[in-house]
Formats: structure tokens, C-alpha cells, sequence
């Protein structure tokens, strides 16, 4: 069995997603509220373990 196009999916599922977090306006307005309202660093690790599923989701949705 020949595992070459789940191999291209998973590497396409993940520079999409590398790319996507890295368009300033995902990231941008979130980093100036923290800044603004005095956040430590721990605080946006919250958001962002519980957003870690939905950005693997399509790679288990993935046949």
C-alpha cells in the first residue's frame, strides 16, 4: 500500500496551517488587547491549547 498521497495531505495540511497562523491579523490584534490589559505570558496559553484540536482536526478527518 502506498502511503504517498496521505504523506502529501499531512505536509499540505500543515504548511496551510503554518501559513495561516502567520497572516498578521490572526495574531496582531490578539497580542495588543494582552499588552493592553497587562496579560503574563500564561494567559494565552489557554486559547491556544484548547485551539490546538481544531487546527489538527482535519488531519484526523483526513481518510
Amino acid at each position: 500500500m502506498s502511503y504517498g498521497p496521505q504523506i502529501l495531505l499531512i505536509g499540505a495540511v500543515a504548511a496551510v496551517g503554518v501559513l495561516h497562523t502567520i497572516v498578521p491579523d490572526h495574531w496582531v490584534p490578539i497580542t495588543l488587547i494582552a499588552r493592553q490589559l497587562g496579560w503574563t505570558r500564561a494567559t494565552p496559553r489557554a486559547p491556544l491549547s484548547r485551539q490546538a484540536p481544531a487546527m489538527c482536526s482535519p488531519l484526523w478527518l483526513s481518510p
